[in-house]
């Protein structure tokens, strides 16, 4: 199980909510011709991820 934590506030304001992701597996890639919701969801997912590790947004990002 791998967690990615940002609870640190930025002077660029405040951001009122965390990003609270679980279940969460990591995809770089998307095929936007398949209608498989799951792929997007991790995308998705992904990106949250990357913005949190980065200190952009608050949250959490759990793997199974």
């Amino acid at each position: 199980m791998a967690t990615i934590t940002n609870t640190a506030e930025r002077g660029k304001g405040t951001v009122a909510n965390n990003y609270s992701i679980t279940k969460w597996t990591e995809d770089h890639a998307m095929d936007c011709d398949a209608a498989i919701v799951t792929e997007t969801n991790d995308i998705l997912a992904t990106l949250i991820s990357d913005l949190i590790a980065q200190g952009i947004i608050k949250g959490t990002v759990t793997t199974t």
